[in-house]
């Protein structure tokens, strides 16, 4: 009967012990089990409005220069496509915006919430009516449909400048965020962390950036393994009580009480180790005395040449038939590539990497001439700068590089200098802080037509090469 109880005793202990992880393979599953309901969600088109909207007047509409903005709220859109129409409703009938390019307009959903930004015209306006301009837009996602004509917010009137000529134009989807969190595309917002720290992956031990001073490692690691030990101790003290309980053997009973104690002085050593190194010298376990100097070296990319920068836009340039078209941000044109398509492209790429976090902000260089590819061969310690040969960074012989035909750029992260960089070249050349953007350009730059070079993280362009 004593021995039955041991055994009763000694089991009850075990499902004590194991309760815990029950419990939290419990939360995992239904966290599990949430996460894949809520990424489960359908594109939907909440609502939109014009912004301003309703009747401006007789003096709202200049021609070439008053802009309108449509405000649109989705949900689990980011990334998908939606087709945006705007149409002129009037006594002779309804009419879309072909001739300025808005009817069916492809446009990829950068947030949530978002702003198409539109330069009005009189595409189709009617002299003479009570109002000449009365616009109002559809928006289309696979079979659902938007209409904002008897929506709130959903008309604008306006009067013609003149004889109702002009076009209007798209110029740029702006996100805005979600709900929870809005975002200021104005506000270039930096990484938390220092940009010549290398954030870990997984954090170690409270460690979430890879210290300078390798003592931080000691100390967390010997907090970590003295906390595995006392874990340890603890389950061979729980499996030795229930030996010492469930056996009436002397033999058995010396045996456990054996490993109860060697447990317990194995928890006492690694507990006397950490002590011990602590006094010899506390730097040992961090605190500045075992420094690792930072090397750095950045990709660098020529100055511009003046050729460069007076671009004709329009005019083919190397294989680029379409012409060079720039991308601007927040009114700033920060790189030029080719064609309309492409430019629209790396704007919305650029917004949507914005939108993420950490906050990522991509900059970079597009467009240079032959002139530029040549100086960049000689910066780059090529020995012919004409022919194929060894240089110290990667350069592509003049007259041969896509960045010649606005087709390739050279991307930098969180601020100029920072060119993405973490696994080309020699450790010296390595930008750890750019690991987030290099991560995300991997995940998502084939949505926007950019395919990576592999021989350089920071080069990307419309074929890979």
């Amino acid at each position: 009967m004593k021995k039955t109880s041991h055994y009763i005793l000694g089991s009850a202990l075990i499902v004590l012990f194991l309760i815990p992880f029950g419990i939290v393979f419990n939360g995992i599953k239904e966290g599990f089990k949430k996460n894949t309901v809520e990424s489960a969600g359908v594109c939907t088109i909440i609502s939109a409005q014009w912004n301003p909207s309703g009747n401006q007047g007789d003096t709202f509409y200049a021609i070439g220069t008053t802009i309108a903005n449509i405000i649109i709220k989705t949900k689990d859109c980011v990334g998908q496509t939606i087709l945006l129409s705007i149409a002129e409703s009037d006594y002779a009938g309804d009419d879309y915006w072909n001739d300025s390019g808005i009817y069916e307009r492809a446009i990829i959903v950068p947030t949530d919430n978002f702003t198409s930004k539109i330069k009005l015209g009189e595409e189709d306006c009617e002299v003479g009516g009570s109002i000449d301009c009365e616009l109002y837009f559809e928006l289309s996602h696979d079979t659902q449909k938007y209409n904002s004509y008897d929506q709130s917010g959903g008309v604008l009137f306006y009067e013609c400048s003149g004889v109702c000529e002009d076009d209007g134009a798209y110029l740029e989807t702006i996100p805005n965020g979600t709900d929870t969190v809005p975002l200021n595309i104005n506000q270039q917002t930096p990484l938390n962390e220092p940009n010549d720290m290398y954030k870990l992956l997984a954090p170690i031990a409270g460690l979430t950036e890879a210290p300078s001073n390798i003592g931080d490692y000691f100390s967390k690691i010997f907090l970590l393994a003295i906390g595995l030990c006392g874990a340890l101790a603890v389950i061979m003290i729980i499996i030795s009580g229930v030996q010492y309980m469930g056996n009436d053997s002397i033999f058995g009973k010396t045996e456990a009480k054996s490993k109860i104690l060697a447990s317990v002085l194995g928890l006492l050593i690694a507990l006397g180790s950490y002590a011990l190194l602590n006094t010899i010298n506390p730097d040992l376990l961090g605190g500045g005395g075992v420094n690792i100097a930072q090397v750095t070296a950045d990709v660098t990319e020529p100055p511009l040449s003046q050729e460069s920068k007076n671009i004709q836009y329009g005019t083919t340039v190397g294989t680029c038939t379409e012409g060079l078209e720039p991308v601007a941000v927040n009114g700033t044109v920060i790189m030029n590539v080719c064609g309309k398509t492409m430019a629209d492209n790396v704007r919305l790429m650029i917004y949507a990497a914005k939108t993420v976090s950490p906050y990522i902000t991509l900059t970079g260089n597009a467009y240079r001439s032959y002139a530029d590819q040549v100086q960049a061969r000689i910066d780059n310690g090529c020995v012919d700068i004409y022919k194929k040969s060894k240089c110290n960074t990667p350069t592509a012989v003049p007259g041969t590089s896509l960045h010649e035909s606005g087709k390739a750029i050279d991307f930098m992260c969180n601020g100029a200098g920072q060119f993405i960089n973490v696994t080309t070249g020699p450790t010296a050349n390595l930008r750890p802080a750019t690991q987030v953007c290099w991560d995300w350009m991997v995940a998502n730059a084939s949505k926007y037509g950019l395919y990576n070079y592999p021989k350089e993280n920071w080069h990307w362009s419309t074929t890979g090469n």
